[in-house]
């Protein structure tokens, strides 16, 4: 008897486990995705959530840049061109999440609130365009 097996052959778990893969377009290849999370939203405040969950990405880097903005005004030197880069690094990150093609999250946001990924976008464009 192995570890973990019965006699029969059968996992713990009820029937042989096979931990989840993702295969890409090349046959024999497989990439374990470990850190793959799967919503699946069935009532409108879960969807509400799930949508509020996939904002915080981009807004995170919105609210970075624009305290690394500020303390750039206020500091003098090499600090407030080290916050201005990182302003415009977070920006550009900000702006590359809010483009609306499907595999990012800016076409979640703009499907799901359409007012709030436009104001995402014009600061993440102000925080581009202005260091």
């Amino acid at each position: 008897m192995l570890a973990g097996r019965s006699e029969e052959g059968e996992g713990d778990c009820g029937g042989d486990y096979e931990p989840p893969r993702c295969s890409g377009f090349i046959p024999g290849l497989v990439i374990l995705a470990p850190g793959y999370v799967g919503i699946y939203a069935s009532s409108p405040y879960v969807a509400r959530g799930a949508v509020r969950s996939v904002e915080a990405g981009p807004a995170a880097n919105i609210v970075i840049g624009l305290a690394a903005l500020l303390a750039s005004y206020i500091l003098a030197g090499q600090s407030a061109f080290f916050l201005r880069i990182v302003a415009m690094v977070n920006g550009w990150i900000a702006l590359f999440n809010l483009i609306p093609v499907p595999p990012l999250d800016g076409s979640k946001i703009m499907r799901a609130d359409f007012n709030s990924w436009i104001t995402m976008l014009l600061l993440a464009l102000v925080l581009w365009w202005v260091p």
